[in-house]
């Protein structure tokens, strides 16, 4: 009888051991949990207006919308379509560091946004990255999408014909001369497309010797392009003066068709030996 008293004890002492084990190795596995995975939301919308040319600040308010902290949190902007970005993004303070977000809080993280004068008018996806960690120091991360909105009401070239000359002042009837000038686009945008013509041309006074148009795909802001058109004095011609124009169509930054002209006057004088004296001049009458 003894002998199975002490047998029934020591099962039940090494019965209290194994549980006592087995409370010992849950807490341990509990400890060694991760605290949880705070996630950082973008709070304050989705899309904001850019202004082209100059410097935006965007101010993002941000929430931490777990119940966990998150820790050492580092943004990082980039743009989706970064092959055809023409912005600059950086975070408006010393570093990409914006400190800890405690659980269901908010604070703010500024942006810095740039682009030129020639940023077309477009919507851009652009992605925060924010990498942080919990209490235990688990790193984890998520990438919220916004829209910056490029309005670019500025959209038109400012440009100039300029530099207007013959290759001859003194030609016979029927002989060609060239008509030269200078395309200017003094920016601070791109011309696209564009087709300059010489209009207004005649056959019986002054007429076109070849093709009255020349294309360029683009003339950047800032660039000049001379042309020359080669032109022809009738047999005929008398003294006067004779009207031509000077035409440019191109599309703007926005894909717009834009129409410009100027009108100048060729003027044909007496000169000796049968010839004429030809000189260009720019005014709105003759």
């Amino acid at each position: 009888m003894k002998y199975s008293k002490k047998i029934c004890a020591l099962l039940m002492a090494f019965v209290m051991m194994f549980l006592s084990a087995q409370c010992v190795w849950a807490d341990d596995d509990e400890e060694n949990k991760p605290a949880g995975t705070p996630v950082i939301s973008i709070i304050s919308g989705n899309t904001y207006e850019i202004e082209p040319g100059t410097e935006n600040k965007i101010s993002l308010r941000l929430r931490n919308t777990s119940s966990n902290i998150a820790q050492s949190i580092v943004a990082i902007p980039s743009v989706v379509d970064a092959e055809n970005n023409p912005m600059s993004i950086s975070i408006d303070a010393a570093s990409n560091s914006i400190g800890s977000i405690a659980a269901n809080a908010e604070r703010t993280l500024n942006l810095k946004v740039t682009t030129d004068r020639t940023a077309p008018t477009k919507t851009y996806a652009v992605n925060i990255k924010f990498t942080y960690l919990n209490r235990d120091g688990v790193t984890f991360d998520n990438t919220a999408t916004i829209y910056f909105r490029i309005k670019n009401t500025l959209s038109k070239p400012i440009f100039e014909f300029d530099n207007f000359e013959l290759s001859s002042d003194n030609i016979k009837g029927g002989e060609s001369f060239d008509f030269v000038f200078d395309l200017i686009n003094r920016g601070p945008l791109n011309m696209y497309n564009a087709v300059v013509s010489i209009d207004g041309l005649d056959s019986a006074t002054i007429g076109a010797s070849g093709t009255n148009q020349k294309s360029f795909p683009t003339i950047s802001a800032g660039t000049t392009e001379k042309l020359t058109f080669k032109l022809v004095a009738n047999n005929d011609i008398a003294n006067g003066t004779y009207p031509i124009t000077v035409k440019v169509t191109y599309k703007d930054e926005n894909g717009t068709e834009n129409t410009y002209e100027e009108k100048y006057f060729v003027s044909v004088g007496a000169g000796a030996t049968k010839n004429v004296d030809l000189k260009v001049e720019n005014m709105a009458e003759p």
